[in-house]
């Protein structure tokens, strides 16, 4: 009797355990195929979905007798890679990040035999010297930077900006040396470390831009015009160096000195010239200022293709034979890259970065190069679609998995991002022009005053060489002149198109630009205010 229940007990745990196997297979085979098809969805890469694909498969077409033999090749390749992520990486220190030097080599050679000497050199004992250092500086009040900046000021009014200003002396000796040269190659920003370095750079040059105007506006006071002149001038010709290194960052850099500069000659013009002579030397040092947009904008793609080319790359390594792997290190390359010294993130931190192996392995291709054919299509096809006049969208990095979970998704976001600055940098060449035709205004005015003693009664009476030279380009409409009872007004119609007779009221919806007299508008951040996109 006792037998007779243990078998039924045994028939009936059997028959459950095949039931449960059987309920546990297609439960897994429907698990996996609908996170399949949710792969297929958000497009993971095809490596993923295969892995995804392995058990609806197996489950569904593979010969049920063959099917162990199946599930036990598969459980000893999963137990092969658990067993390498539990090993210690042999290191041998003969590894770093991939990179693509042949690249960087060929943008070096054709850029550096363009120029016969090179003013970074100048400029690099600025930044080692100087550092940070520029911007402290002890202004007193809101009033008195804004005073100090913007015109000629009496150094007994602000010592302690004076004697700051003394401090920098001899880097602003350095500053007219580096400037008084034709050309200048900062390190092409290859990678992220040059990304940083470059900002840092180009923030460091507006410092000094800065503090060159200031220098200059207190020479002017002292009486001391020519030093304050090549002080001004010496500004204008930074901006052309920026214009040279041919990146997004160092274009937009080029214009916001270009602009402080310019704005600096406007008052130089209207309070302090007295020669018509050095009118004309105005007019042809803001001729000399090219942005080379034209030309600048291959070069700028050609750069921001190597610097992603490049990013990616740190999930690569390559050895001294040439041969590439999946970064084992990626954790520690990535935070180098950004600047931060190596640490580890976590305690198992060599497995993770095995695990993390694994991932790249399923998500990247196995040889970078093919991610760097793909970074040179989409560039080139976003670029060309902008050139013809499109607007490309404007997604938010939070939201790309919209576009699909996989490096084609990513490298068509970052294509799409930095091509798209195409129209901001469009806007700076427009305004540059809006400064050259602004400065021939200004010294039309300027030299009618020096004739008559009078300021001109419109604009008719100026004797400017071309028509266009009166026209705003930014808006496409005429400047906006008129003679006041101490000087006269110049400005610009704003976005509404509207003649609101030099104000600028946004509440009231009055939206003019004024460049003179200053201080009526807050008129150098609206002109501006499009630089600061460009980052």
């Amino acid at each position: 009797m006792n037998t007779d229940r243990l078998k039924k007990f045994a028939k009936g745990t059997a028959t459950a355990w095949k039931w449960f196997l059987c309920g546990l297979r297609w439960l897994s085979i429907a698990v996996f195929i609908v996170l399949f098809l949710a792969g297929v969805a958000v497009k993971l890469p095809w490596k993923m979905l295969v892995c995804l694909a392995v058990i609806p498969l197996v489950g569904i077409f593979v010969p049920k007798k063959i099917q162990p033999w199946v599930w036990a090749a598969l459980t000893v390749m999963i137990a092969a890679v658990w067993v390498w992520v539990k090993l210690p990486d042999s290191n041998d220190q003969r590894w770093r990040p991939f990179r693509f030097d042949s690249e960087i080599v060929e943008i070096r050679s054709n850029w550096l035999t363009e120029i016969q000497e090179n003013a970074s050199t100048e400029y690099s004992e600025l930044f080692a010297t100087y550092g940070e250092s520029i911007f402290n500086f002890p202004y007193p009040t809101p009033q008195a930077e804004y005073e100090t900046f913007s015109a000629a000021w009496n150094p007994r009014d602000y010592p302690h900006v004076a004697e700051r200003l003394d401090d920098f002396e001899p880097g602003i000796d350095i500053f007219l040396k580096a400037t008084a040269m034709d050309g200048c190659r900062f390190t092409v920003p290859y990678n992220l470390e040059r990304l940083q370095q470059q900002q840092r750079q180009v923030n460091q040059l507006k410092g000094w831009s800065r503090l060159v105007l200031r220098s200059a506006n207190r020479d002017l006071y002292l009486g001391n015009f020519d030093k304050a002149l090549a002080k001004q001038l010496a500004v204008l010709s930074l901006a052309q160096h920026l214009y040279q290194q041919e990146t997004l960052f160092d274009q937009a850099g080029a214009f916001h000195i270009e602009l402080m500069a310019s704005r600096g000659l406007e008052t130089l013009i209207v309070n302090d010239v007295s020669k018509p002579e050095v009118l004309r030397q105005i007019e042809e040092a803001i001729l000399n200022v090219d942005p080379q947009w034209a030309n600048n904008w291959a070069a700028i793609q050609q750069r921001e293709k190597l610097l992603t080319k490049n990013i990616i790359g740190l999930f690569y390594e390559i050895n001294e034979d040439g041969k590439i792997r999946m970064s084992h290190n990626v954790m520690f390359d990535l935070q180098e890259a950004m600047g931060y010294p190596p640490r580890r993130l976590f305690l198992n931190q060599d497995e993770m970065s095995k695990i993390a192996v694994v991932g790249l392995w399923l998500s990247l291709p196995k040889n970078p190069e093919r991610i760097a054919k793909l970074i040179d299509e989409r560039f080139d096809h976003y670029s060309l679609q902008i050139q013809k006049g499109a607007h490309l969208p404007t997604i938010r990095l939070k939201d790309i998995w919209k576009m699909g979970l996989n490096f084609r998704s990513v490298i068509d976001w970052l294509a799409m991002q930095r091509v798209g600055y195409f129209w901001a940098l469009d806007g700076h060449y427009r305004r540059h022009e809006a400064l050259v035709n602004r400065i021939h205004i200004f010294t039309a005015i300027k030299r009618y005053y020096l004739a008559h003693n009078v300021w001109p009664d419109s604009m008719e009476q100026l004797e400017i060489d071309a028509t266009h030279m009166l026209i705003d380009p930014v808006h496409g409409k005429p400047f906006v002149y008129q003679k006041t009872e101490e000087s006269f007004r110049l400005y610009c119609l704003g976005p509404n198109g509207i003649d609101d007779n030099g104000m600028n009221i946004p509440a009231e919806n009055k939206d003019d630009i004024v460049f003179w007299p200053r201080g009526i508008t807050d008129s150098f951040d609206d002109e501006i205010g499009a630089e600061k996109t460009v980052k």
